[in-house]
C-alpha cells in the first residue's frame, strides 16, 4: 500500500490570518516578519522560485530566485513561531518536502528534504496554539495523515499517523479561535467532512463528521471577526455555499446557503482589518468577481465584477498596512498582482504583470 507511513526505502497560535489556508497549489503567498510579502511559484518548467517586496507595503519586488535545483507540482509556505518562512511541497516523485529560511526575513534557504519519509497529493499546513507547525496531508491511498513539529521551530518531525480513517481528495486546516486546529476535506463521495483535535495542541482527534449533508469539489475556510469559523466551497454544481459556526469553538453549524448567489470555480477568502470578510472567485465564464460582508459577522453584499485579467489560481494576502494584495494567472500561464488603494476599500490597483510564467493546475 503506498501511503504517508515512513518508508523503510528512505523513500500560529489561534486565528491568525496569515496562517490559514495553507494549502499546496503552484502558487503560495506568506509575509515575512518585517512585513514585506514573498511569493513562491512553481514555473512552467516545475522549478521553484520566489521573489518579495522591496519594502513593507511596496509596489516592487525583487527579481525572481531559484529556490532549490529539485522540482515540484504543487507547494504551499508557513511560518514558524520565531517568523522563518518555511515551504512544503510536493515533488514530480509524489514525496513531500520541506524547506525553511535560515534566519529571519532572509534571502538564504535550507536545502529541501523528505518530510518524515511522506508521499502524498496534497496537504495543507497551520500552527498549533504552542506554536508547533502540523501538516495533513492526502496520501496517494486518498488518506488523511498528520505529523508535526516536535517542538517549536523544530527540524525534528514525527512519525506520519493516520487521522481518524479519514479519506479524501481536497482538505484545508485552521485553528478555531481557542486554538484547536480543524480539518475540513471533501470525501471520495464528494461530501464535506470535517475533524478536530478534542484538546489543544494535542495529537487526539475527533472521529469524521459530515457538515450538513453537503457535497463539493474544493473547500476554504475564514474566521469572523467573532472567532466562528466560516466554510466555503464549490459545490458539484459550480455554485458558490457558504456555512458558519453557530456559536465559537463548537460543532453546531448553519445550514448550507449560496453565497449571494454565485457561481465559481475556484475561491479564496481571506478577512480586511475591519473585520468583514471578503471573497474572490473565478467564474465559469473565466472572470474574477469579488463579494464582501456588509459588516463585520454578519450578511453578504452582491457580487461585483473584479476583472478578466486573471482567469484561474487566485491567492490573498494582506500587506503590512492592512490592505489586501491578490494573486492570479492569466493567458498564457502569466501572474499577476494587483491590491487595495485604501484600507477596506472598494477600489483596485491596476493589474501589474510580474514576469514570471505559473505551472499549470491539476484538477
Amino acid at each position: 500500500m503506498t501511503n504517508l507511513q515512513e518508508s523503510s526505502a528512505a523513500n500560529v497560535a489561534s486565528t491568525n490570518l496569515l496562517n490559514l489556508n495553507r494549502v499546496t497549489s503552484s502558487l503560495a503567498v506568506a509575509r515575512n516578519q518585517d512585513g514585506r510579502l514573498e511569493a513562491f511559484v512553481i514555473d512552467t518548467d516545475d522549478n521553484i522560485h520566489h521573489a518579495w517586496q522591496i519594502t513593507p507595503n511596496g509596489e516592487d519586488s525583487s527579481d525572481w530566485q531559484s529556490l532549490s535545483n529539485q522540482t515540484a507540482k504543487s507547494l504551499t509556505v508557513a511560518f514558524n513561531q520565531d517568523g522563518r518562512l518555511e515551504v512544503f511541497t510536493i515533488g514530480n516523485d509524489k514525496k513531500v518536502y520541506h524547506a525553511r529560511q535560515t534566519t529571519v526575513n532572509g534571502k538564504d534557504w535550507s536545502l529541501l528534504k523528505s518530510l518524515s519519509g511522506g508521499i502524498a497529493k496534497s496537504l495543507a499546513v497551520a500552527a498549533n496554539k504552542d506554536g508547533r507547525l502540523e501538516v495533513v496531508a492526502i496520501g496517494t491511498d486518498d488518506k488523511v495523515y498528520y505529523t508535526h513539529q516536535t517542538k517549536p521551530n523544530s527540524e525534528e518531525w514525527s512519525k506520519w499517523d493516520d487521522l481518524s480513517r479519514g479519506i479524501a481528495d481536497n482538505l484545508t486546516l485552521v485553528p478555531n479561535q481557542d486554538g484547536r486546529l480543524e480539518v475540513f476535506a471533501i470525501g471520495t463521495d464528494n461530501k464535506v467532512y470535517h475533524a478536530w483535535q478534542t484538546t489543544l495542541n494535542s495529537n487526539n482527534w475527533s472521529k469524521w463528521d459530515s457538515l450538513a449533508d453537503g457535497t463539493a469539489k474544493s473547500v476554504t475556510v475564514a474566521p469572523n471577526k467573532d472567532g466562528r469559523l466560516e466554510v466555503f466551497v464549490v459545490g458539484t454544481d459550480d455554485k458558490a455555499y457558504h456555512i458558519w459556526q453557530t456559536t465559537i469553538n463548537s460543532n453546531n453549524w448553519s445550514k448550507w446557503d449560496n453565497l449571494s448567489r454565485g457561481v465559481a470555480k475556484t475561491l479564496a477568502v481571506t478577512q480586511n482589518p475591519d473585520g468583514r470578510l471578503e471573497a474572490f472567485a473565478i467564474s465559469t465564464d473565466k472572470k474574477a468577481y469579488r463579494v464582501a460582508q456588509t459588516e463585520p459577522n454578519g450578511k453578504w453584499g452582491k457580487w461585483q465584477d473584479f476583472t478578466d485579467e486573471i482567469s484561474k489560481n487566485l491567492k490573498v494576502s494582506q500587506n503590512q498596512d492592512g490592505r489586501l494584495t491578490i494573486f492570479g494567472v492569466g493567458s498564457g500561464q502569466k501572474l499577476y498582482q494587483a491590491w487595495q488603494t485604501k484600507l477596506n476599500g472598494k477600489d483596485w490597483s491596476k493589474w501589474v504583470l510580474r514576469n514570471i510564467f505559473v505551472r499549470e493546475e491539476e484538477t
